[in-house]
Order: C-alpha cells, then structure tokens, then sequence
C-alpha cells in the first residue's frame, strides 16, 4: 500500500504531494496526521489518500508513525485543496501557512486571562443595534455597516447572546483590532490568536478549538482556517482593510475570499462590518442583505478654492481657522488630520522647475525639515542646497506635509498645546488641545473603548485620493471619508471637511448605496474588477534559452542595420526624384490652398463670435433626412474646416448650420454624430486648458465631467453608443455645448491666454 502525503513544508507549485510506503500493520485514512522522513529531516504530513500502486522500480520510503489521532475531515481538506488551485498554490505550502506546526501540547481550558473594555452603547443607538442583530439573525449572509469597532461589538454580542450555542469565528485585520475586540466580548469567554504566539500556543488552541462544538475565536486572517464544519457563523471585521489581504509572500490569501468559499462550502453564515461595503460587496451580496448604520454627526464640508483670496494658508482655509478657534475657546479638544507625512510634499527648483527625486533609485521622497527620505528605498540625506540640473541655489517647498502644518498651528495658537501623531511619532496624550494626525493614528491610537475625547474633527485631504490613476480611487476616498466620520460619531464631536467635492461627499451621505452602484455599473463598462479578474504572468527563461535569445537579437539588430543602410540610400535617391517632380506644379499647389483657404475662412468666420447664430440651440436631425443623404455637403464642409484648422471637433453651429451635427477626429479618422446627448456622466472632474474655432487667440482652464457616456446616431441613422473618459470626454462635452448655445468661454474658471 502507498499513501499520498503532503508534508508540511512551503513547496514550489509544481510539487503536490509525495508517494511513501506504509508500514505493515499500520491503517491510514485520508486527512491523518503521519510522521514522515522528509529531506534528510522528519516532519509531518497529512495524508491525501491511500492507493494501491503498482511498483515503479524505485524503493519508496516507509512513513514513521501516525502522529496522533486529530485528522482532518474530508470536506476540511477538499476545501484546502479547492483554495490552493484558485490561488495557485501548492497544497503543502498553504497547509504550512494555515494550520501550525503540529506537537503533543495540550490546552488548558482555563488559560483565558484577558483583559475587559465595559461595552456600553447610548439610549438613542440602542435601538439601531437591535435592529441589525435581529436583521444578522434572519439572514445566511450580510453585510453590516457599523462606525467602529465599538458599535461592530455591540451588534454582535447582540447576535452572539440571542444564538448562544454555536460556534463561531471573528477575523480582524490586525492584531491590535483582535485584542480590542476580545476585551469587549470578554464576557463569551473567547479564544485569541493574533499569530504572535508561538507554534505550540498556536497549535494547541487550533486542537482546542476543532474538539469543541460550541465557542468564539477571534483572530486574525491566518486564523481562519481553525474554521471547521462544526463553525456556524464567519464575521469578518472591518472588511475592506487591505491587512485582510497578504501581499508580501505566497500563499497570497484573501480572508475575504477565503471566508466566503468557506461560507458557500459548509453552509455557514457569513457577515461582514465595516465603514461601508466596498464596491466588490455590492456584487457579492444582494441589496436587501446590505444592513445600514443610522449615523447622525453633524457635518460642515469646507471648499478651499471659494476661501482663497480671504485665507491666510492654502492648506488651512478661513472657515476652518475660525471652526479651530470656536473649540479651543470651548475648551475643546481637536483632531486634525492630513495623509501627508513630513514637511512638505516635494521639492522644486524654482529657477528650471526640476523636481527632486531619489538620487539612488529614483523614487519619490518625503521631504522633513532638514532630510529628504526615499519612500522605497528609505534613503536619507540632507535637502539639497543647489538645483541638480542647473545648480541654481533657489530650492522651494511645495505643498504641505503634517510637520508644515504643525508649525502653521504653532504660530496661529502659541498658547496652545500641540502633538503629533503618525507612524514616526506614536505617542498619543488625549489632554493635549489639538491633535494633528495621519491613518496611523486610526489605526494604532484610537481607542473606541472612550468617549468624547475630541469635540471637533478637522479632515483636511479629503480630496487626494480622488488624483490617484488607480480605478479605485473614488471608493478608496469614499471609505476614507467614512472612517473618519465613524470616529467622529464616536466622539459625538463635529465633522469638518475640506474638499473641492462637496457634492460628491454629501451624496455619498445621503445615498451611499447609489453612488456605490453607479461605481459598479461603470468598472462594469471599463471591463474592471470585480466584472474582470487581472492576472499578471510572469515567465522566468532558464539561462541557456536567455543565451539564445540574445544571440538571435544581437543577429536580428545586425541584419537590421544592413537593411537601414541600404534603406537610407534608396530613400535619398527617391527624395531627390520627388523634389524634381513636383517643383513644376508646386507654384499651382499653393495658388490653389490658397483660394482654398479663403473659401474655409469665409465659412468659418461667419459664424464667430460674438455672432448671434453661435448662441442658438440646434434643431434635431430627422431619420429620414440623415438617409436620403441632405447633409453630404454640409459634412464634407465640417470636415474639410476641421482638418485645415487642424481641430479635433467641430459642430454645424461654427459654419452657421443649426442642426444637431458634431464631427470628432478619433483614432480611425473623423466621424460625424447626429443628436448627440450625454445619457451618463462622472462625480469627478478634471481641469484641462481649452481653446474653440469661433473663438480664436483665447485660451482657459474648463472643469468638466471626466468621463461621459454619449447616445447618437451614426452616419447610416443607426444608434450608438459612446464611452469616453479624459481628452475624447472633454472633446464631445465642448461640441455638445455648442449644439445648445454655449461656449467655452461661458465656463472659463481662468484664462491663460486671451487676445480677441
């Protein structure tokens, strides 16, 4: 007999399990645990199944020892091998990672000495816990919007005290969140491993846990698989935190993921907390399985451009000075927070405009008061005194960073005492007056346990993940801002907001859910996840196939340089040829353009600005006359207009047409538009400089949508429709406004440059 063994070892992917012979005498089962010879070493292994092969003509080792009598059920290990596929692992390296290192430690039932946080929840929110525990209670599987870990706890107490004969699970993020949890659901008695114990602390709870039929474990992501099919609830808090995740080695689990294939497999129910559901959620759970928080903080949003001539500092506006001042009257407590670490965010030359960067790998910096640090390389090295690139010595800050702003409150407050909280500096003194922080201090510092220690909230970039190119970034700022305003509720203290996008951050407010979706459906359109999973493929050539390669290029470029030579000689000769060619017709060719020339100039001239017709609204284009063929002149003339003047858009309004007629010059050359209209538009806006045919000579900076969906009709009266984001979306919004009157100068928010 063979049995078929995965030892518990991180092995490569292409390793699955190992043949061993057993023993006489000895009965194997799959999902034992069996002492294996391995490598000159004995580890353990467990068994994958037992076979009856024939002899292969090699001598097979013999298994040691049956470790003990703890196995792994059927389904347990179906479900690890299920994993190690989808995530393209080997089976051995996930069993190394999920379940410890097995060993004769027993537990003891009464080691549990954990410390308590008395959980209490106000009158008016009481109310709202009853509510989504008993919602948890009817449903398989939920997502639950709470603002902290202290309301997440009372919601599930609640549920874990109406189901107390089941056994469940909470996985948290981090270690300091499974502690705190702990502390309050300290009176259910549960077990915590966090993965700072050591391998028999860790194994002997693991053994502890599957023996018993009823029970709590909190833990963190690698904990999760201590479930087994006896567990009948999986929470999962704060469920978008990225630390559910690994990303700095294999195997690259997903608790997320992880927790619901569990949930799909063993029939267990599933429930996640956070902030608000990620955009991933909205897919995974149905609409009526998404359970919200009533959050009742007030909110003061602050737009800076509308404060700028009357503040005295681009970073801190007017309005939110004289918020600060009203609290420290009060005597208040204030936290300020900016994800801008250092004292500015970079350094610019002001004479070239070069921007400094690591001098070692080119990375970006953090720019201190007196070093600059390589946020990839963590080099550190003094500010530079002279320009790199054209030794000027006039060196500037721009932007600020959480140190600069420190030093802005030091001298607007010199009586008030100040901290600083981010990951350098983590000492926190609730007595201090104002506070300035990063996430760091969301996370290492903020204790849901208090109340009340701050009065006011002051976030000061709610903007900037919105500049991020990642297809995330309006959800990621969107979370963010939740977390924040989850403190605040909290705190029972006012939330202030400095942003640009007051409108975008009020409706996520009033209709979280909607904006959510509206994210959705357009990642659904750009083919992005959760509609796309992206795999990155990496293929590692042996050195023998690189050696090739490198002769057949070095080959390839020779024969190429020949090819070039013999090229260039041709190319000149036939160059020559042509200019002998066409200088006899030259002299009626720019006759010709020019009379051409004039004719456009006519067309186009007419109808600029201020001329009455370019501020009319376009009629619609019927079917029928797009077929019969009544616009071929006016299209060939748009054309020909676009091209001379060499735009990327023109409409029947800048030649004095009033029809609904757009041309846009795209990748496969100029097309036309009838009844173009904007069906679907972005929250986020971009600013780029814009210039019109009617209007010549002037440019301005215009803010518009950053991605449209437009519906038309094609040249053949057929429906289309038109996705575009960035330059193509700015081109449809401006012709579009001329269809209807408008110009580009009537939404100028600055001109660069304008001589009329």
């Amino acid at each position: 007999m063979i049995a078929e063994v995965y030892p518990f070892r991180r092995m490569p992917r292409r390793f699955s399990h190992f043949d061993y012979s057993i023993p006489e005498g000895m009965s194997l089962s799959r999902g034992q645990f069996v002492l294996i010879p391995f490598r000159s070493k004995t580890c353990v292994g467990i068994v994958k199944r037992v076979t009856e092969k024939p002899p292969r003509g090699i001598i097979l080792k013999n298994i040691s020892s049956i470790f003990f009598d703890t196995k792994l059920r059927d389904e347990e290990l179906f479900f690890f091998e299920s994993v190690a596929k989808s995530i393209a692992q080997s089976v051995s390296t996930l069993l190394f990672t999920a379940i410890p290192r097995p060993t004769e430690v027993s537990k003891n039932q009464d080691s549990f000495n954990n410390q308590s946080h008395k959980l209490t929840i106000s009158n008016n929110e009481s109310l709202t816990i009853a509510r989504l525990s008993h919602e948890i209670t009817k449903r398989r599987e939920a997502f639950v919007q709470a603002p902290d870990l202290r309301r997440t706890c009372a919601i599930i107490a609640r549920f874990l005290y109406e189901r107390p004969h089941q056994k469940s699970i909470i996985v948290c993020p981090n270690v300091r969140d499974a502690r705190i949890v702990a502390q309050f659901l300290s009176t259910f008695f549960p077990e915590c491993v966090t993965g700072e114990e050591s391998n028999n602390e860790r194994f002997a709870s693991w053994k502890f846990f599957r023996e018993k039929s009823e029970g709590l474990l909190v833990t963190t992501r690698t904990g999760l698989f201590f479930a087994d099919e006896q567990t009948s609830t999986v929470i999962i808090v704060r469920s978008g935190h990225s630390n559910h995740i690994e990303h700095r080695r294999n195997p690259r689990v997903s608790a997320r993921e992880i927790a619901r294939s569990f949930s799909q497999k063993f029939n267990t129910k599933l429930i996640f907390f956070d902030v608000l559901p990620c955009v991933d959620d909205l897919q995974y759970f149905k609409e009526e399985n998404l359970l919200l928080f009533n959050q009742k903080t007030i909110i003061d949003f602050v737009c800076p451009s509308a404060e700028k001539l009357v503040s005295e500092h681009s970073a801190v506006v007017y309005s939110t000075f004289i918020n600060i001042n009203d609290s420290l009257e009060k005597n208040g407590k204030v936290l300020i927070i900016l994800n801008k670490k250092g004292y500015a965010w970079k350094l610019r030359c002001k004479n070239c405009g070069y921007i400094f960067a690591c001098s070692s790998c080119g990375h970006t910096i953090r720019v201190d008061e007196q070093t600059i640090t390589c946020i990839h390389c963590k080099e550190i090295a003094p500010i530079p005194v002279r320009c790199r690139a054209c030794q000027s010595s006039l060196i500037e800050f721009r932007g600020f960073g959480i140190s600069r702003i420190a030093e802005v409150m030091h001298e607007s407050f010199p009586t008030v005492s100040i901290q600083l909280v981010d990951a350098q500096n983590t000492n926190f003194d609730p007595t201090v007056s104002i506070t300035l922080a990063t996430r760091a201090f969301l996370e290492n510092n903020f204790d849901p346990s208090k109340d009340n220690v701050f009065q006011w909230i002051v976030y000061l970039d709610a903007d900037l993940p919105l500049f991020s190119q990642d297809f995330r970034s309006a959800e990621q700022a969107i979370i963010n801002f939740y977390e924040w305003f989850g403190m605040a509720h909290a705190n029972r203290a006012l939330f202030i907001v400095q942003t640009e996008e007051s409108d975008f951050y009020a409706k996520s407010v009033d209709e979280p859910l909607k904006i959510l979706k509206e994210e959705l459906a357009l990642r659904q359109s750009f083919h992005q996840p959760p509609f796309e999973r992206w795999v990155e493929i990496k293929i590692r050539e042996s050195e023998e196939k690189k050696r090739e390669l490198a002769i057949a290029q070095k080959k390839v470029i020779e024969q190429q340089g020949r090819i070039d030579s013999t090229t260039k000689l041709i190319a000149g000769a036939a160059d020559d040829l042509r200019k002998l060619v066409s200088a006899s017709v030259r002299i009626q060719d720019v006759l010709a353009q020019k009379r051409y020339q004039r004719a456009l100039e006519a067309k186009l001239i007419n109808a600029r600005n201020p001329n009455e017709k370019l501020r009319e609204i376009s009629q619609e284009v019927s079917i029928e006359r797009i077929k019969n063929g009544s616009f071929k002149t006016l299209i060939s003339d748009l054309k020909e207009t676009m091209i001379e003047e060499n735009g990327v858009g023109i409409a029947a309004p800048q030649i004095g047409a009033l029809e609904r007629i757009i041309i846009i010059e795209t990748e496969s050359g100029p097309k036309t538009f009838f009844n173009p209209t904007i069906v679907k538009h972005s929250f986020r806006k971009i600013e780029s400089e814009e210039g019109c045919l009617s209007v010549p000579n002037v440019f301005g900076i215009v803010r518009r949508y950053r991605s449209v969906t437009v519906q038309a009709l094609d040249e053949n009266a057929q429906p289309v429709t038109i996705h575009t984001k960035a330059f193509p979306s700015i081109v449809f919004q401006h012709e579009i406004d001329h269809l209807n009157g408008i110009l580009f100068i009537d939404k100028v928010e600055r001109f660069t440059k304008k001589q009329i």
